[in-house]
């Protein structure tokens, strides 16, 4: 059995302005995209409301629904509005317009079409259908509350609910997701992880990772000072010293990592070596193979030990 992921039951909320032009996508004769949609959701309330009065020329009219041919489909929430009975301040209803009083003033509605009760599910864009002639001008303002009913059930809008701020993630429950856009790193709010609530630590969110790619985080990732003693585990500094040393294959270099620096102290104070009056000789761990050199020299009572090479 698949298990459907549910952060919670509450509504989520996605607000878009329109103005109107009398352009392509904005008032001429054809639709007008209000919510774009991902998935499936259902809507529980979606109200519009002119900021700035319409103005519609000749016969134009307008509806509000989901993108269909079907008339049932593309005017479920407004059917055949005159622009021109909606002024600034009004509330935009099924089939016309109330003053924002919600009483004198409002256009009668289609008996046949709403308004309706209940959440209404949707699978395609929220839009407007113009319809005849062309509105030129105004403003209206739709807010819709809904819950996802797909995994990714969404609606998009110009703004959105802070706690459902998009996040770029890589992928989500293994299914991938589009590429990460901030700095190539995904960023999400977690909550929980398997199930069990997040602690937090000083306001930071933790969260236990299973593993990190090689080359992940680089020595420029981490700040001066960001790690201290105490912010490692009780074993994490035996894990670090248990890192194998190796029989080198010739002398470190002078900007050599620490880890081959020691490992050539080790070498040299356990290894094999002779000494003739003009060379000594280190051997690697096998007793036989020279693993460097340093010249020997005396003059004028100096005694002197070249470079190991």
């Amino acid at each position: 059995m698949a298990i459907i992921p549910s952060a919670n039951n509450q509504l989520r909320h996605v607000r878009k302005t329109i103005t109107f032009t009398g352009g392509a996508g904005a008032g001429a004769v054809g639709t007008v995209t209000v919510f774009t949609i991902t998935g499936r959701v259902l809507v529980d309330t979606l109200t519009i409301f002119a900021t700035t009065g319409l103005t519609g020329t000749g016969f134009a009219v307008f509806s509000v629904g989901g993108a269909g041919a079907a008339s049932a489909q593309s005017a479920y929430w407004v059917d055949q509005c005159d622009p021109n009975t909606v002024a600034t301040n009004d509330w935009v209803a099924s089939g016309g317009a109330v003053t924002n009083s919600g009483i004198a003033g409002a256009v009668s509605t289609n008996p046949s079409n709403g308004p309706h009760s209940g959440p209404v599910a949707l699978s395609s864009d929220l839009q407007i259908t113009v319809i005849d002639d062309t509105i030129t001008a105004g403003v209206l303002v739709f807010d819709c509350w809904y819950k996802p009913i797909s995994d990714d059930g969404a609606l998009a809008g110009d703004d959105i609910d802070a706690g459902y701020t998009p996040a770029d993630v890589k992928a989500w429950l293994g299914t991938a997701a589009a590429t990460p856009t901030v700095a190539g790193v995904p960023e999400v709010d977690v909550t929980h992880n398997g199930g069990t609530a997040i602690t937090a630590a000083a306001g930071i969110q933790e969260v236990k990772v299973a593993s990190v790619a090689a080359a992940a985080i680089t020595a420029a990732a981490i700040a001066t000072n960001a790690i201290d003693a105490d912010a490692l585990a009780s074993n994490a500094v035996d894990e670090i010293w248990a890192k194998a040393m190796s029989d080198l294959a010739a002398v470190p270099g002078a900007t050599a990592s620490v880890l081959a620096g020691i490992n050539w102290l080790f070498e040299l104070a356990r290894n094999k070596r002779t000494t003739s009056s003009t060379t000594e000789t280190l051997y690697k761990d096998d007793g036989t193979t020279a693993l460097a050199t340093s010249a020997h020299s005396d003059a004028a009572g100096v005694f002197t030990a070249g470079e190991y090479s």
